[in-house]
């Protein structure tokens, strides 16, 4: 049954994983993310900075093989949310382990409770995809 089960992020053990981008332990559990292939190998990042850069590098996974991308809930620490339908939020007043700044919110509940809380700029996937891009191309 196993073998036949959807692949699934797995919980990041902090302190003790390691980032698959950068090779930093995973400290901070307000930050990560999980790339999962379609053959359920499971990659851990310690920010969605390192999550991006991975994906766009592209050199151990190609798109095609990505089966999906799991980001920290930063109102729910140490709980996945899928990259796709998570909710961005870039404020400088919330500094991310590699200094993109930018966290990951499940509801849009919370993201107003962020916006209320906080200076910063609402983003999509897209957006984030984008930014990651311009720094990524930058280096």
């Amino acid at each position: 049954m196993v073998g036949c089960s959807e692949p699934q992020p797995i919980p990041i053990d902090f302190n003790k994983d390691h980032c698959d981008n950068c090779r930093m332990t995973i400290a901070d559990s307000k930050f990560g993310g999980e790339l999962v292939t379609k053959k359920g190998k499971v990659y851990k990042f310690d920010a969605i900075e390192c999550l991006t850069g991975f994906i766009l590098d592209g050199t151990l996974v190609p798109q095609n093989e990505i089966h999906s991308l799991w980001v920290i809930d930063i109102t729910h620490p140490g709980d996945f949310i899928k990259a796709e339908t998570a909710h961005y939020f870039h404020s400088e007043n919330i500094k991310s382990p590699m200094g993109m700044n930018i966290s990951a919110i499940n509801t849009a509940k919370d993201l107003g409770t962020m916006k209320f809380n906080f200076t910063g700029k609402e983003l999509t996937w897209d957006e984030v995809i984008a930014m990651a891009k311009a720094i990524h191309n930058n280096k």
